[in-house]
């Protein structure tokens, strides 16, 4: 995944409105840090340019923008569900600091302190060193940093900067942390299941359903399994190769599936 960094204070957006109340005091530059935030994951994650004011304007049509306080919190899990990404919010830094050790990407509002006066989002984008959170600051030449040792601004004025874990600890209110949806590991590809589904078909065709002869007791189980799932009706006659093709088709795990 390719890490994308926006600034709310990018000249092509700093002076584009963003209020609710026609203030035009009220810009991405002065206020939108927090879809400024969604933005870069988003468009980190999707892999397309979804630019802060795409964001911006959908806090304010969807009710999130705020009349004199930013951005609401409820902004963030409806942004992102449009783009298929789920977002969890938590109060917990351990929980953030693990989901960043797995790759995801995280936001937090800070409050008062080293990244900002009053009230300021910022984007989590990783753990480099043990300590240190790797942060994108949508406020790119941020002056609140302080020089008390738990900022590194690395390149002035480049909006990347990396924080101790104490900041959060004591300045941070609330995270949200944005991952892809986990596919399960046995999910079978709707592709995969019609071209199973066909040789099941094959195989009723060559089977004889009228006997009652006991299959061999290594099969009983794969020709239990392959009743349950529909693909056969009785425990019939049948020949060696069949049974074999219904052991394969057991042992691929495609009967235990269709019982569920």
């Amino acid at each position: 995944m390719k890490l994308v960094y926006y600034s709310q204070e990018d000249p092509r957006w700093r002076n584009v409105m963003y209020s609710i109340t026609g203030d035009k005091k009220q810009t991405i530059g002065t206020s939108a840090c927090g879809p400024t935030c969604a933005s870069m994951v988003a468009s980190s994650y999707t892999g397309k340019t979804i630019l802060p004011t795409e964001a911006a304007s959908f806090a304010v049509k969807k009710g999130f923008r705020t009349a004199n306080s930013g951005t609401d919190w409820g902004f963030f899990k409806k942004f992102f569900e449009q783009y298929g990404l789920e977002c969890k919010q938590t109060g917990s830094l351990a929980d953030v600091k693990a989901a960043l050790k797995a790759g995801e990407l995280a936001i937090a509002s800070m409050g008062p302190g080293h990244t900002t006066g009053g009230g300021h989002y910022i984007h989590l984008v990783g753990i480099s060193k043990e300590g240190w959170i790797d942060v994108y600051d949508p406020n790119h030449d941020n002056r609140k940093y302080g020089n008390d040792g738990l900022i590194e601004q690395g390149v002035r004025d480049d909006g990347k900067i990396k924080v101790k874990e104490i900041v959060f600890a004591r300045e941070a209110k609330q995270y949200w942390i944005i991952s892809k949806p986990k596919q399960e590991d046995d999910e079978v590809k709707r592709e995969e299941f019609e071209a199973l589904e066909k040789r099941i078909e094959a195989i009723e065709k060559h089977i004889n359903i009228s006997g009652n002869q006991e299959p061999p007791a290594w099969a009983v189980e794969a020709i239990g399994a392959a009743k349950a799932a529909g693909a056969i009706k009785t425990s019939a006659d049948k020949s060696l190769s069949e049974i074999k093709m219904i052991q394969m088709l057991f042992n691929m795990g495609f009967f235990n599936k269709e019982a569920k």
